[in-house]
């Protein structure tokens, strides 16, 4: 390709303004890369990194990010035939000081985060290493176990409420991180992340009677599909199917308002991954979490 150009957008809504519709033909793949920015604009959060590689008005590769956050990284090709606009963008990337130094980490789909990832090292003093690999799933049609229906039949899903304890609840969430090796939260922040959870009717526990033993909740409402994330069951509930039936049955319920629903699992942790898969989750692509840190 030897029409590619960047071009960079003032700021998040521009930004949507001008790529939403074909980041929508890979919705799955770049529901980061459109969601990030649908709330930053809402939050008229200020500063940071919108780009683009074009070739002419076709979008091929994408970047955003805001400060204090993780950049994301849009949609690639699996045969790795766009490795000129990975680069391409990683080397401009490399020369907003301001992103350079904020800079903490990004996501994105392989193989293409992996060419970033070297073209950015190279052309920059910092040192880029993958911290997480993970799989991306999509679901359109949920698997009705043996196991999920007696599950089903012995407990509920249901929403969480002001009644129900955020501190218990928060103490799964932080659970839930640890286990990912996501960043460390302090318990009072978790309980604040499933408080504001709460709030706005995303996150749901399957109960046994009154008793709540696990958790998940939805994330990046799209047009076409949606997300589930932070699935927890403590340990003193584990092992008895209550994370299945509650993917099933929260999977089932969000399908009846999107047309798939899709979700991140670490390579590392077969347990979930065989879950997933177990209820209908097929799988899509691989991602990778990469940490950038300086070399000084």
């Amino acid at each position: 390709m030897s029409n590619l150009g960047i071009k960079v957008y003032p700021g998040p809504q521009q930004f949507l303004d001008e790529l939403r519709p074909q980041l929508e033909e890979h919705e799955l793949e770049n529901s980061q890369v459109i969601f990030k920015p649908t709330v930053w604009a809402r939050d008229n959060v200020e500063g940071g990194y919108y780009a683009a590689v074009l070739d002419g008005d076709k979008l091929v590769y994408a970047g955003c990010w805001s400060p204090g956050n993780y950049m994301w990284l849009s949609w690639c090709p699996e045969d790795g035939s766009e490795t000129e606009a990975q680069e391409l963008l990683a080397k401009h990337l490399a020369t907003v000081e301001s992103v350079v130094k904020g800079l903490v980490g990004y996501l994105g789909c392989e193989p293409g985060a992996k060419v970033f990832a070297n073209a950015y090292a190279e052309a920059t003093s910092r040192t880029v290493q993958e911290d997480r690999a993970m799989s991306t799933y999509r679901l359109t049609k949920v698997l009705w176990t043996e196991q999920c229906r007696e599950m089903v039949a012995k407990g509920v899903l249901r929403k969480t409420t002001s009644d129900d304890d955020m501190k218990v609840i928060g103490s799964w969430y932080k659970g839930f991180n640890h286990q990912c090796k996501l960043p460390f939260l302090s318990l009072e922040e978790c309980e604040k992340a499933v408080t504001n959870l709460t709030k706005v009717g995303l996150l749901y526990v399957w109960c046994l009677g009154k008793q709540p033993v696990s958790m998940a909740f939805q994330l990046r409402p799209l047009k076409y599909g949606t997300s589930v994330a932070g699935v927890y069951t403590p340990p003193e509930f584990r092992k008895r199917g209550y994370a299945s039936a509650l993917m099933a049955t929260l999977s089932d319920h969000l399908l009846k308002t999107y047309q798939f629903v899709t979700l991140h699992a670490d390579n590392d942790n077969p347990t979930s991954n065989h879950i997933y898969q177990e209820v209908g989750y097929q799988f899509v692509r691989y991602t990778s979490d990469y940490q950038v840190h300086s070399t000084a």
